[in-house]
């Protein structure tokens, strides 16, 4: 999906879901709300008077626009209240309305800035907080699922993030360009750990490490059986004899290019699903034995966001 930044009127945007909030408690939205209910004659307004929508957290609710603003659809979703909210709520928010515009099989999407208006939160931070609330909550698996053939799978496209205040766009988007970054390394660790168990394993993790160095411009060294006895590593040479894959150890590196002002290792935990142990367990968890590989899976999505975010810091990443 792609996240632009887009310098206008929301009301002015054509989409086919466009995405605003409430507080809880608001009886007469203001701000961007305010302008988008304005345009469809108050009908934000009467349906908060019906009691039809209360502002809590993480709801929502939609309702044409009948062709009186160029989105197809309005969908309002509930901030809760003022005083807790914060960038985690900006999260769930677009979390919230991202899930729902798929459901109503949207593929262009248009969202004001949650938290950077009324809330009063910096516009960086709540920019971040929208990208990464969008890219975790649409979030599928679907690698090896075929849509049905009478009914073609909808893919949602482009999230617009509709912004009138021209001085607030620089800082918009370097908010928008962390947060993918971010979101985009999570559900990296998300597809690592989801993968079946019979393609993950410790030369898969390997090679996921070496793919990233010439695209992330870290360094990476894998060691092998002979380098493990080497080293006298017998406790991880063990481990893999309950396997047919043969062990690993995967060390990767980020260097930055100013001096470094300080120097952090990361330890990721990455045992594959067939080492062995199997009889220790009940048949009930043997179905999340494959998550165990996890933390092995989060230093390499960790390392691949630090690569992009180019801290002034030194990393190591070890599994």
């Amino acid at each position: 999906m792609q996240i632009e930044v887009q310098h206008g009127e929301l009301t002015k945007i054509a989409c086919d879901v466009l995405i605003v909030n409430l507080f809880e408690g608001v009886t007469h939205p203001g701000g961007a709300t305010g302008a988008v209910d304005q345009a469809l004659g108050g009908w934000i307004s009467e349906l908060i008077a019906a009691d039809h929508f209360t502002g809590k957290a993480s709801k929502t609710f939609e309702l044409p626009t009948f062709g009186k603003i160029p989105a197809k659809r309005v969908l309002v979703v509930g901030l809760g209240k003022a005083e807790a909210f914060d960038a985690e709520g900006v999260r769930r928010a677009a979390a919230a309305g991202i899930q729902r515009a798929r459901a109503l099989k949207a593929t262009t999407v248009a969202t004001l800035l949650h938290g950077a208006g009324i809330a009063g939160l910096p516009v960086e931070e709540c920019a971040q907080a929208v990208a990464e609330g969008t890219l975790l909550g649409a979030y599928e698996f679907n690698k090896y699922k075929s849509a049905p053939k009478d009914e073609p799978k909808i893919e949602l496209e482009q999230l617009l993030i509709v912004e009138r205040d021209a001085n607030k766009l620089e800082a918009l988007q370097a908010g928008v360009t962390r947060g993918r970054i971010i979101a985009e390394a999570t559900n990296f660790a998300r597809d690592l750990a989801t993968e079946p168990p019979d393609t993950v394993t410790p030369e898969y993790l390997a090679q996921t490490a070496r793919n990233m160095v010439g695209e992330y411009h870290l360094t990476v060294e894998v060691w092998e059986e002979a380098r493990l006895l080497a080293e006298r590593m017998q406790c991880l040479l063990m481990v893999g004899r309950g396997s047919a894959n043969p062990p690993r150890f995967i060390r990767l590196d980020y260097t930055p290019s100013a001096p470094a002002t300080k120097h952090i290792c990361l330890i990721g935990k990455g045992l594959c699903y067939d080492s062995g142990g199997l009889s220790l367990k009940p048949p009930t968890s043997m179905q999340h034995m494959k998550t165990d590989m996890s933390g092995a899976a989060d230093v390499l999505a960790i390392m691949r966001a630090i690569a992009q975010l180019q801290p002034a810091v030194a990393v190591t990443g070890l599994i």
